[in-house]
């Protein structure tokens, strides 16, 4: 993951609007403090504050991976693959996304759907 774009709120107090990338797919992610530079890589993973919506789908799915749920906004739907139940962590393509909870009947390698 790197950076691809910053569109700073307030430069003073570190505030951006940032797109995070894996070279395909792209995400819009509020960044604070705001430390970085365009191409820099992300090595952690992005945090959820409130993922809604969590569910198992069909793995045919995942081409949809990550869509902007509206023009300026910071909500997304996401359809990605866990990859670490553990730390609740899913990706998509190269893009890891840090969850607070995932239901307990999941796995890794399963492909879910949220907004997170």
């Amino acid at each position: 993951m790197f950076i691809k774009f910053i569109n700073w709120i307030d430069k003073e107090a570190e505030e951006a609007s940032v797109v995070i990338t894996d070279g395909t797919h792209e995400c819009l992610a509020f960044c604070h403090p705001c430390r970085i530079k365009v191409g820099d890589s992300l090595t952690l993973p992005l945090q959820s504050f409130s993922e809604k919506g969590v569910v198992s789908v069909d793995a045919r799915t995942v081409s949809e991976v990550v869509r902007q749920n509206g023009s300026g906004s910071w909500s997304h739907k996401v359809v990605a693959v866990i990859e670490d139940k553990d730390s609740k962590i899913i990706a998509v393509g190269g893009i890891k996304i840090a969850l607070n909870q995932l239901p307990g009947d999941l796995k890794n390698g399963d492909t879910i759907e949220c907004y997170p």
